[in-house]
């Protein structure tokens, strides 16, 4: 009987720790180290060299990218552009409204999540974005 208790009281925290894992909150980008950090220009350089594998290597990790701030659009679901030397642009959508203001052409890094190329607009699309 108390070898059952045990096995009872094991399985039990077993369970507590495996719902903490399943249901615990995603790591937010903005505390997460980058996967990789670039230039814009060194990402579009990549992409017209060996689209495949750079996009591979790049969907879904966070990387901290360096460009000229472009514009901004949206109150509640905030985007920024920003292009390299070239004008090649990417689309950071923000995770929060940000007030900053900057001026078309100043240095900035965002870090977010890298979701792919949109070929039709030739954009990079980031998600989950922060300015750092």
């Amino acid at each position: 009987m108390k070898k059952i208790s045990w096995l009872a009281v094991a399985a039990f925290l077993l369970a507590i720790a495996v719902f903490w894992y399943v249901n615990r909150a995603p790591a937010s980008v903005a505390t997460k180290a980058p996967d990789f950090e670039l230039a814009l220009s060194d990402i579009f350089d990549d992409l017209e060299s060996h689209p495949d594998t750079t996009l591979k290597m790049l969907v879904g990790k966070v990387i901290l990218i360096e460009g000229h701030y472009n514009s901004q659009s949206g109150d509640s679901n905030p985007v920024i552009i920003i292009q390299d030397d070239q004008g090649r642009l990417a689309n950071c959508s923000l995770s929060e409204p940000h007030d900053g203001v900057y001026e078309k052409g100043q240095n900035i890094e965002i870090k977010g999540v890298f979701v792919g190329f949109d070929e039709l607009f030739g954009e990079i699309q980031l998600n989950k974005c922060y300015i750092q």
